[in-house]
């Protein structure tokens, strides 16, 4: 549970002992509405997201209340029980078997009680088609507790956990074992939320003026990956020609746009890296970085665009991953200090 700007959140979380699916039968409840389009999958599992809302008048101190269900398929896995970590009610679709029934339900119940701030263990158990009506059951539990403020604690106790662990993870040191520890595919996304996160900090406590003098503080290494990253991104929102501009007006200035370019080619995208330097040459030759205005040059830009953007060959995000993981010791940071 969470309290946010829009409203009361709570979690709550279906699955199915054994290798029975929680997942269809939440889709069956016509009140819940599907928030990813695509499952997210994990070590032998997929999970979908549905979501109801119920307004300020339903809700709890005039605010609404927002509620997610995190309904699992069928799992691989005869014993998985999900995280419960964070969870404010589980429904657990039984399979038949008594045993594996009474396994999960027991798991169930041990995982919810390690949660802080010993809020109420509510669960709900369904067989078949009768689990919509348990899931409504569940709902009505969990908003009561929520209202009871049986999940105060549970919530404040969570959060500040969360952060804890937070600024372990940000403000800590960076170390070459903590970078491989990242999972595949999150490098990129942690290092970037970890940069951007000192440098508000630099920023908050005056160290620095500006968010791009901390990044102006980092290695070559690292303002080569910050420079990839804003290019991909600036390119992805208002195309090539949004990297050129009259002194004062620009998006990335020179030396960033060159540093975005040399890191193309370290970490192995020539194609890309081949259709910014020809931008490079249209926007010198029409004067761009002065300010001019020339609408050939402006009809090749577009066209460049979509040449960077047809390169389904060179995903940057993997290429600047791969790169981070042959040399993680040139990325390493020492614990951050105010």
């Amino acid at each position: 549970m969470q309290r946010r700007t829009d409203g009361w959140h709570l979690e709550l979380v279906a699955f199915g002992a054994g290798r029975a699916s929680a997942d269809e039968h939440v889709a069956a409840v016509g009140s819940f509405k599907e928030l990813r389009q695509i499952p997210l999958q994990g070590d032998g599992w997929t999970r979908r997201s549905f979501g109801l809302s119920l307004d300020s008048k339903g809700g709890h101190e005039q605010l609404p209340i927002h509620i997610t269900v995190f309904a699992y398929g069928a799992c691989e896995r005869d014993d998985f029980v999900p995280d419960l970590t964070t969870a404010d009610g589980v429904l657990v679709v039984e399979s038949g078997d008594v045993v594996v029934d009474g396994r999960a339900v027991m798991n169930v119940d041990q995982a919810l009680a390690k949660r802080l701030g010993n809020p109420p263990s509510i669960v709900e158990r369904a067989i078949g088609a009768g689990a919509k009506d348990h899931l409504r059951d569940l709902v009505k539990r969990a908003v009561k507790s929520l209202k009871a403020g049986e999940l105060q604690e549970f919530w404040k106790q969570t959060v500040s956990s969360a952060n804890a662990a937070n600024d372990a993870a940000v403000f800590g040191p960076l170390t070459k074992e903590k970078i491989l520890a990242q999972p595949e595919g999150e490098l990129v996304a942690f290092m970037l939320r970890l940069v951007r996160a000192r440098g508000r900090r630099a920023l908050v406590v005056g160290r620095v003026q500006t968010p791009e003098a901390f990044e102006r503080c980092m290695s070559a290494r690292w303002q080569r990956l910050l420079a990839v990253n804003a290019l991909e991104m600036l390119i992805a929102d208002a195309g090539v020609a949004a990297l050129f501009g009259a002194p004062g007006g620009r998006a990335m200035e020179r030396e960033e746009v060159t540093a975005a370019l040399a890191g193309l080619k370290r970490i192995g995208a020539p194609k890309k890296a081949a259709i910014i330097e020809r931008a490079l040459v249209v926007a010198r030759e029409a004067r761009l970085w002065e300010g001019a205005a020339d609408a050939t040059a402006t009809t090749v830009l577009e066209e460049l665009s979509d040449r960077f953007y047809a390169v389904d060959d060179e995903p940057l995000r993997m290429r600047l991953e791969a790169d981070v993981r042959q040399a993680p010791e040139d990325f390493t940071l020492g614990a951050y200090e105010d």
